[in-house]
């Protein structure tokens, strides 16, 4: 599996291409690509996450601060997650 990761927020900007061999592994590689960027207290607070609050937190944050008019569903595996970071604009599909 490979997925293009692109984030370009104000606190942080990540332009990677991540593989992995599931959705599990894209997750955890993509965190810590995020972590590696962000700001110090946002990089402490990742860092303490599993992957699991990871992808909620950011949905939950997307929801918050880009009011889509139906929110985006948290995500309950890697696999939906994906999907959601797909439609969320942050991650490009490559190879599944």
């Amino acid at each position: 599996m490979k997925v293009h990761v692109h984030v370009n927020h104000t606190q942080m900007k990540v332009d990677e291409v991540v593989q992995g061999k599931n959705a599990d592994e894209i997750v955890s590689t993509t965190k810590s690509k995020v972590a590696e960027k962000a700001p110090f207290a946002i990089k402490l607070a990742l860092r303490g996450m599993s992957n699991q609050m990871f992808m909620q937190e950011l949905v939950k944050r997307y929801n918050s601060e880009a009011k889509p008019p139906k929110p985006l569903p948290i995500p309950a595996s890697a696999d939906e997650f994906l999907q959601i970071a797909a439609q969320m604009g942050v991650v490009t599909i490559l190879e599944e």
